[in-house]
């Protein structure tokens, strides 16, 4: 129960931190009521509460507190650990310090500067998001593709990574509106690349469509093929992973939305074929923030996404290869569930990222609030983490697709939102995963 208290009134500190820009009256009133509320949840869950008084001045310590270290400046959540230690988020320090209930000792548990990874803003795609967008890992870079709406243009742009850890786009192009091949690439767009030349693409489909469109495009010769259409109709809930086997590659999706049952499938590519599988129990439907992952450990890792547009759920499952069975994990932390922009992105050795996108209210999407959430999967520990994180600097939502790229020890992320949201929609940051 502390670990929740702790990881709320963490939760409440960050948002304190935002609102903290905005007049001095506004702010100590949001602290005054956090503080309320947290007292409220310690007192449901039998945590003990302590007063905390900020230091004086440029003292070490407090002139009312007992034992040494670093003082109190401007302290804002408190909670009790498992052994009796307490501990105290404090703004003024931008750390976290745990107490000694005895001496009344105080070391930094958590500094937050610098502990916590950090964001870099590297570039900016010239376009904002539409509702048909993906990111996509490649050879050292990433693509980013996006078309606004049903029969408008496609943008296509390729980021470089640089031996600084910069990116630049080495090229640019725009397919017209009406194009035959590939067709429009829709709500639940969705692609994986092969580790070579090749990335395939589920198209996606609105709400009332009918559409299978699955197609791949190959690097090297900027050219397009269609491929054997989807068994089962495609949407909202559409994800797609690339799964390299010893002697024959696969790929695995979830097709589908909302209004119509979702499909688990697996292609395999040396014979142009599909072939349903199981889908895990209870994922009746799959929709917006639908993610499938693959860490090279013998599971392809997935988030069910929102399942009902005005339910998203926490849901994360993984399936044994090649056959399954899936086994349900421990849900993506965020209770409010994952939704638009949900997405995951594997390291390429202990962690898989994710963030849980938008998460909705029931008005339609045009009122669904953004989401910051960052988190990561423990692969080895098969738990959930955000406590060193860093949330993301930007709201991610509105629209479906992945937003995630892994290059070398980097983790870059697109907003791929409205250009009327906060940072703009077409931000590009990246995150260091070697520090």
């Amino acid at each position: 129960m502390c670990a929740f208290v702790i990881e709320y009134y963490q939760s409440m500190w960050r948002g304190y931190k935002m609102t903290r820009k905005k007049e001095e009256g506004h702010s100590a009133r949001i602290l005054k009521s956090g503080l309320l509320a947290l007292a409220l949840v310690m007192v449901l869950f039998g945590v003990s509460v302590v007063p905390v008084t900020a230091a004086d001045g440029d003292s070490d310590v407090n002139s009312e507190s007992i034992g040494s270290g670093v003082g109190f400046e401007e302290p804002f959540g408190i909670a009790v650990e498992a052994d009796g230690s307490i501990v105290v988020a404090d703004y003024g320090l931008d750390a976290v310090v745990r107490v000694d209930p005895i001496t009344g000792n105080r070391t930094t548990a958590q500094a937050q500067g610098d502990e916590a990874f950090s964001w870099i803003r590297v570039g900016d795609t010239e376009f904002t998001g539409g509702l048909g967008e993906v990111v996509i890992s490649i050879d050292n870079g990433f693509l980013i593709f996006r078309q606004y709406r049903a029969n408008t243009k496609l943008d296509i742009v390729c980021f470089a990574l640089q031996e600084n850890g910069s990116i630049s786009p080495s090229w640019r192009k725009t397919l017209p509106k009406g194009r035959e091949e590939p067709p429009d690439f829709e709500t639940g767009t969705a692609a994986a690349w092969d580790k070579d030349q090749q990335v395939y693409f589920l198209l996606g489909a609105y709400e009332e469509e009918q559409r299978c469109c699955f197609y791949v495009y190959n690097l090297s010769t900027d050219s397009w093929t269609k491929l054997a259409d989807t068994p089962e109709q495609q949407g909202a809930g559409n994800a797609l992973a690339y799964v390299k086997g010893e002697e024959e590659s696969f790929l695995y999706a979830f097709v589908g939305q909302r209004a119509r049952r979702s499909a688990f499938l697996r292609y395999r590519i040396s014979e142009d074929r599909w072939e349903k599988l199981e889908v895990p129990e209870a994922w009746i439907y799959t929709d917006d923030g639908a993610s499938l992952v693959w860490p090279q450990d013998g599971y392809l890792y997935a988030l069910q996404g929102s399942g009902y547009e005005d339910m998203p759920t926490p849901s994360f499952a993984r399936f044994h290869l090649p056959d399954g069975p899936w086994e349900s994990l421990h849900p993506i932390l965020d209770a409010a569930g994952v939704n638009d922009g949900g997405s995951l992105a594997w390291d390429g050795n202990r962690y898989i990222y994710a963030i849980s996108g938008g998460y909705g209210e029931t008005k339609g999407w045009k009122e669904e609030a953004s989401g910051k959430e960052f988190y990561r999967y423990d692969l080895e520990g098969g738990l959930w983490e955000r406590e060193t994180l860093t949330p993301l600097p930007c709201p991610i939502g509105c629209y479906t697709g992945n937003r995630l790229a892994v290059v070398d020890n980097f983790l870059f992320l697109w907003q791929g939102t409205p250009g009327s949201w906060e940072c703009g929609g077409g931000n590009i940051w990246r995150m260091d995963l070697a520090r």
